[in-house]
């Protein structure tokens, strides 16, 4: 798709939330579109649809910039075997997601949206604490990795979000991960989940180059300058801001009209 962006979203707005999106990726590992998809749809008022597949093209070059600079930079925080078993996980979960997707009303999936957001925003303040988990055993960290690498490519191809909102709490609290690799192991994730999502929203039509292609070039910065000042920045405080934007973003998710008529473009 490749209408004109919104006249309330000048080429100046979309790269500034290019840069934020990029590096709220690299920095924390949950893939932009936590960013993207809410400032989108609830800030500048893209029907939520578009703003999904919109936010899936800006996903994918962030995250393969964020895994490269990684690997060159901080090779250790990159769980190879963890990555693979997640992605055999998230690849189905994802044609799932986009199944899902053609087929569910806007504002059934607004609320669904605005839930897991109010769950993400709630474990970023410390809202919801499960404790400390140690590392499962093999016999249950397979499954386990299989099932919340295709809860991630679910809520990637519905949400447009990447994945990495799963994938984090789940390396951490579920097999030991600490969080910095919890943080690189879920970027690499991101890339062949985004890379499916985007081809089938693709399909049906709901990226829009005139709202993507001015937000990739700063996003990418960002990206760069999140993955080099994660180790400097605390990342509690980090943690701390983001969950508050999230709650602004479910107000303004939450307080727009119901579904239109051009919800399916």
């Amino acid at each position: 798709m490749s209408g004109g962006p919104p006249p309330a979203s000048p080429r100046a707005l979309l790269a500034v939330l290019g840069t934020l999106a990029g590096f709220v990726s690299a920095s924390l590992g949950i893939g932009g579109g936590n960013v993207l998809v809410p400032s989108l749809a609830g800030f500048l008022r893209v029907p939520l649809k578009r703003a999904i597949g919109t936010s899936l093209c800006v996903v994918l070059p962030v995250s393969a910039l964020a895994v490269a600079l990684e690997a060159w930079r901080y090779p250790q925080n990159l769980l190879w075997r963890e990555a693979l078993l997640l992605a055999a996980g998230s690849v189905p979960g994802t044609l799932g997601g986009a199944a899902i997707l053609a087929r569910i009303p806007e504002r059934t999936l607004r609320f669904l949206f605005a839930g897991l957001l109010l769950f993400a925003a709630a474990r970023l303040l410390g809202l919801l604490d499960f404790g400390e988990h140690g590392t499962l055993p093999l016999l249950l960290a397979i499954p386990f990795g299989l099932a919340v690498g295709s809860l991630s490519g679910l809520t990637a191809s519905l949400f447009g979000i990447g994945g990495g909102i799963v994938i984090v709490p789940a390396l951490v609290g579920g097999l030991g991960v600490p969080f910095h690799a919890a943080r690189a192991t879920s970027l690499a994730v991101i890339l062949p989940t985004a890379v499916v999502a985007v081809l089938r929203h693709r399909a049906m039509g709901t990226p829009d180059r005139a709202l993507y292609l001015p937000m990739i070039p700063t996003a990418l910065l960002g990206s760069a300058a999140g993955v080099l000042a994660v180790n400097a920045l605390p990342a509690r405080e980090m943690r701390i801001a983001f969950g508050l934007f999230l709650l602004v973003a479910v107000v303004r998710l939450l307080a727009r009209p119901g579904e239109r008529g051009r919800a399916r473009s």
